[in-house]
């Protein structure tokens, strides 16, 4: 008998935290209903086997970046942050190591990326448009969350 007075006791002890915290749960998420979804924009803009001399790549990417920041002025309220960068360069011997390097000589390719956010992300779409005219290949990635406060 007290065994089973023990583990109702017990099983209550760990059923009353259970319960209040569905119900924290239930009430945060009937509190979140009417929060707006809170939309982000980011593009993607990628180089692939650019053939590219090695004194030059170190500012190839500030290099682009202004050229992409010019681009979105021609936009009104659009707003370009950028958040990430990377690029590496490769060599290219066109010689494939079976003929003289001089009458082949090697070559550099970049391979490059640059992470953007757009604001407002309903125009994110139409810079794409813009840079994707210009020649650049670019992604587009548009996520939305609820945001409340």
């Amino acid at each position: 008998m007290k065994i089973h007075l023990y583990m109702l006791v017990l099983s209550l002890f760990f059923l009353v935290p259970a319960q209040a915290s569905a119900q924290d749960t239930r009430i945060n998420m009937a509190g979140t209903k009417d929060c707006p979804l809170k939309e982000t924009a980011t593009l993607n803009i990628r180089w692939d086997r650019m053939e590219i001399d090695l004194s030059q790549a170190q500012d190839f990417i500030p290099a682009q970046i202004t050229k992409i920041q010019a681009i979105s002025e021609q936009m009104d309220g659009v707003k370009m942050d950028v958040q990430s960068s990377s690029y590496n360069v490769n060599t290219r011997q066109k010689n494939h190591g079976n003929c003289d390097v001089q009458e082949h000589p090697t070559t550099h390719e970049l391979y490059g990326n640059l992470n953007l956010t757009v604001e407002p992300g309903e125009k994110a779409a139409d810079l794409m448009g813009l840079l994707v005219e210009k020649g650049y290949k670019v992604n587009l990635n548009v996520n939305a969350y609820k945001r409340c406060q």
